[in-house]
């Protein structure tokens, strides 16, 4: 009888020992609830301060020392490439221009005569009726003509330039943004006359942290937006350099059609195409951040590379990849997890 009491403890012992060894092996599995990495994903938008520049913000100057004689545009208006701007006073270049082109024609003529008299004395010498030191002598003086006229024609050139250099020309499409001198005052030349500011040739300068600026060999729909209007850009440079005082990077961008004002300041935004997981989705293992994923029943921490507390990260894993969303505070590396609906 004692026996038998003996031997039904020893049963429900084990019983027991048995039971809390299964309770334990399923206490050891930790309940999570997980989601693909695509219905996470988001692709951050992100955003700079930016500024239109004009590439030609000119002071226009006269190449001549003479009297203003007229101003043809005012303040605020727009100009043509080849617009006439301003008249000067050039008497003094159209008489040098007069007395150039005279002294050319002069030579002309007597550079025919003497080439008249190189080739009578060609056919003298023939028959023996002048010497060859005398054809010599006219050959170097129809040379010498020749040399006088080349001479000549680039003092009519110099002068015809200076006369065109009376009427000041727009060298592009501008906005008239200064006057810088009136009628009756003298031009000299390295004194600014009209501050242009052009109207075609623009881009857009902005100033973005240097983890951003690398974002943007992925960027897709580059935009400047300047209050409620978007003009979209085209990346033209990253300048290689950065800035000592804030650590940021700038960038070069050009208008693909519509172009915003000169000087306009807006933000640059652009939508980063790569997949990155919601900072509330990261967590710190042995100084790294990185996401818990669900593999074969087992948790593996991710880590991911260049996250920072509070940011969206860029991941590169992939799109069904199983996240872990919910019971993901207490994980190791290499626990066993039970997913649950």
């Amino acid at each position: 009888m004692t026996s038998f009491r003996v031997s039904g403890v020893a049963i429900l012992i084990a019983a027991q020992l048995s039971l809390a060894a299964l309770e334990l092996e399923a206490g050891e599995s930790t309940p999570v609830r997980v989601a693909p990495l695509s219905s996470l994903a988001i692709h951050p938008a992100v955003s700079a301060p930016a500024q239109v520049h004009s590439l030609n913000d000119s002071r226009i100057e006269s190449a001549l020392s003479a009297i203003v004689e007229k101003i043809q545009v005012r303040v605020g208006d727009v100009v043509e490439v080849g617009d006439e701007l301003l008249m000067l006073e050039c008497g003094d270049q159209q008489n040098t221009l007069d007395q150039s082109m005279a002294g050319r024609d002069a030579l002309k003529a007597r550079l025919a005569f003497a080439n008249f008299q190189h080739a009578r004395a060609r056919s003298l010498v023939k028959s023996k009726n002048i010497s060859d030191e005398h054809l010599r002598q006219r050959s170097a003086d129809a040379a010498a003509l020749q040399a006088d006229l080349s001479g000549a024609e680039a003092g009519v050139s110099k002068a015809l330039r200076n006369v065109s250099r009376c009427t000041v020309r727009a060298p592009f499409k501008a906005a008239v943004v200064e006057r810088l001198i009136g009628v009756g005052e003298k031009a000299q030349p390295g004194k600014p006359l009209l501050r242009l500011l052009d109207l075609s040739a623009l881009e857009v300068s902005a100033q973005v942290q240097s983890f951003d600026a690398d974002s943007l060999q992925w960027a897709e729909s580059l935009s400047l937006l300047v209050g409620s209007k978007r003009y979209p850009l085209k990346l033209r440079s990253v300048v290689p350099a950065l800035d000592p005082r804030s650590r940021s990077r700038e960038l070069r961008l050009d208008f693909v059609n519509e172009r915003a004002q000169p000087g306009s300041s807006g933000r640059l935004q652009w939508s980063n195409p790569r997949t990155h997981l919601p900072a509330e989705y990261l967590l710190l293992r042995d100084g790294h951040y990185g996401v818990f994923v669900v593999r074969e029943g087992v948790a593996r921490f991710v880590v991911i590379v260049g996250a920072r507390e509070g940011s969206h990260a860029a991941v590169d894993l992939a799109d069904d990849s199983r996240v872990v969303t919910e019971g993901r505070y207490g994980l190791n590396h290499g626990d066993a997890v039970t997913v649950v609906e």
